[in-house]
């Protein structure tokens, strides 16, 4: 799992302007009928501001110019390292898709092999119609 950064209350961060950020769903199953394959998936949203910013954004003005900043300000990085615990990496289990061919499998391998030879590796039983 990913480290969060920010601890939120419920998920939520309130601003003083009564906009609120709901983090809650970022670490959800991709559908309900997929909730077997225990997979997690996460969106980052990425801005160029801090949420002092975006707290200070009282006025519809300066909102406004808040998110025109998207337009008009580079990311301060061109890559974002994320911490994780390490543990996760010890109980990986790696699921390969019914679609995967024979040189994909192969090359899940190498690097599992390479990366992180206690991972299990596991072939999906679905079948493509």
């Amino acid at each position: 799992m990913i480290k969060p950064e920010a601890k939120l209350e419920n998920g939520v961060k309130k601003t003083s302007w009564g906009k609120s950020i709901n983090l809650e769903g970022i670490g959800i199953y991709n559908n309900i009928q997929w909730e077997f394959q225990k997979e997690y998936r996460y969106r980052f949203f990425i801005v160029p501001w801090t949420m002092n910013d975006l707290e200070s954004a009282k006025s519809y003005e300066d909102q406004v110019r808040l998110i025109d900043r998207l337009e008009t300000e580079k990311l301060k990085k061109d890559f974002f390292d994320l911490d994780f615990d390490e543990q996760a990496l010890n109980d990986m289990e790696i699921l390969i898709g019914p679609r995967a061919n024979d040189a994909q499998k192969q090359i899940v391998k190498s690097l599992v092999n390479d990366l992180n030879p206690t991972a299990v590796i596991k072939e999906s039983n679905l079948k493509i119609r």
